[in-house]
């Protein structure tokens, strides 16, 4: 019976939807039922997540939070879907690794709701496609996660020089003109080496 109604439920929607991990028929039922194969009144998925009532939080006004709670959404398909995000916690796939790695650093609700907005946002995007789900896997979750950290260590670290380039010992020879070199380059490892040397160079000249 489960099977015959998936199938239904392709042909109606354009894609399957219970080939996503944690998306069963009943979560894929209420979708068809309140919202159809038609997304087009969603602009973006960021539009789709506003709508269920899962984007995260924009009340602040000058840069600080605004007083009181955000008005509460109650919605059918962002009710089913943080149910299915409950149970990714028992998910060995990609959504599973990313839900686990929240729930690691995140209070228990606040994961809920940042994978039921993956989820969301994944919907969105096949849908408006018309692509099937492909599992990559948690090897490729955790990778992607090494990678995310190696940017954000990138990102550091050419911070911290950047700050030595600009209030760098005046000793340092040829400062100027090597930081106007350094400062056309652009980010990445070869901009990170590149300040690593000079400020190695003003060190020793200091030193």
């Amino acid at each position: 019976m489960e099977r015959a109604t998936a199938e239904a439920l392709h042909g109606m929607m354009g894609v399957d939807l219970t080939a996503i991990p944690t998306i069963g028929v009943n979560t894929a039922l209420t979708i068809a039922s309140e919202i159809g194969p038609d997304f087009s009144v969603f602009p973006s998925a960021q539009h789709f997540c506003s709508w269920l009532g899962l984007a995260p939080g924009t009340r602040v006004s000058v840069g600080k939070p605004l007083p009181g709670r955000a008005p509460k959404v109650v919605n059918k398909v962002a009710q089913s879907l943080r149910m299915a995000a409950m149970t990714a916690r028992r998910s060995q796939t990609f959504i599973g690794a990313g839900h686990h790695a929240r729930l690691a650093r995140k209070d228990a609700p606040i994961a809920i709701t940042a994978t039921a907005r993956e989820l969301a946002s994944l919907i969105y995007t096949l849908i408006t496609r018309g692509e099937e789900y492909v599992e990559r896997g948690t090897e490729s979750y955790e990778q992607r996660r090494v990678n995310d950290d190696s940017r954000d260590a990138l990102r550091e670290w050419e911070s911290l020089l950047k700050y030595f380039v600009k209030n760098g010992t005046p000793d340092c020879p040829n400062g100027s003109r090597t930081r106007a070199r350094i400062s056309r380059r652009s980010t990445g490892w070869p901009t990170a080496i590149a300040l690593f040397l000079y400020v190695f160079q003003c060190l020793m000249a200091s030193g």
